[in-house]
């Protein structure tokens, strides 16, 4: 791959994934301005954050696990059509005026589930797309398009209501998830046709867990990122309320 088709493929890919992801935090956003305005209660939107939060960190370990032996292309196709599924249900129950906290507890909890395994394909799709003497150049651009986004998102979410927020973040995941399919190009790095056995899985894991046994500092950082993250999901969310 030359040097000016890496980058392209990377810049197709952060461009459709920001975009998307753009769409998925004005949602994540007018979800929790409308839990807390439905019941008057904080304790709404933190149990939001903990619906999504926990089982996030609780399945993180086997996620990453199941990307290294997945094609990382088909993943992040998949779990992108997961998000719209759900952010689908919840449009849906808004506009049958049917909808729920419960209903969005559920569909906070396949996020997190998603997002465990999403977030490292994405990551590891970079470094496939991007030689290693790019990794910091294309780590800085994330962070600043990430960031630039975040700052986006209360903006555009006073364009409307919660099921134009809905519809919006609809449209941003079309066309994230389009380009992907169509314009990006991620090598498969595992080679592998057949589906991923659980027996793998559970070998990748528990390589993994070996690993942490004998890197005590890598394992103490790891504990402490779950703990402040787990922990700044509902203050940060309550904050919000």
């Amino acid at each position: 791959m030359t040097r000016a088709g890496e980058w392209k493929d990377f810049a197709l890919l952060l461009t459709g994934q920001s975009i998307s992801q753009m769409g998925s935090s004005m949602t994540s956003f007018a979800l929790v301005l409308w839990a807390y305005s439905s019941t008057g209660q904080v304790m709404a939107s933190s149990l939001l954050a903990v619906c999504s939060t926990v089982p996030y960190l609780a399945v993180s370990l086997f996620g990453g696990a199941v990307v290294d032996q997945a094609d990382k292309k088909k993943l992040l196709l998949l779990c992108d059509a997961a998000a719209a599924f759900g952010t689908c249900v919840i449009l849906l129950c808004s506009m049958a005026g049917i909808l729920k906290l419960w209903i969005l507890c559920a569909v906070n909890v396949l996020s997190g589930l998603m997002n465990a395994f999403q977030k490292p394909a994405s990551d590891v799709a970079v470094t496939l797309l991007v030689k290693k003497s790019g990794y910091a150049r294309a780590g800085g651009i994330q962070s600043s398009v990430s960031s630039f986004t975040g700052i986006l998102t209360p903006i555009l979410l006073g364009l409307g209501g919660l099921p134009l927020v809905l519809a919006i973040d609809l449209g941003t995941f079309a066309f994230g998830f389009l380009t992907l399919l169509f314009l990006v190009k991620i090598p498969d790095s595992t080679g592998k046709k057949n589906r991923i056995s659980f027996h793998e899985v559970c070998g990748g894991a528990a390589e993994g867990l070996h690993f942490l046994q004998k890197e005590r500092e890598i394992f103490l950082l790891l504990a402490l990122y779950s703990v402040l993250e787990f922990a700044g999901a509902i203050s940060f969310d309550s904050m919000y309320s």
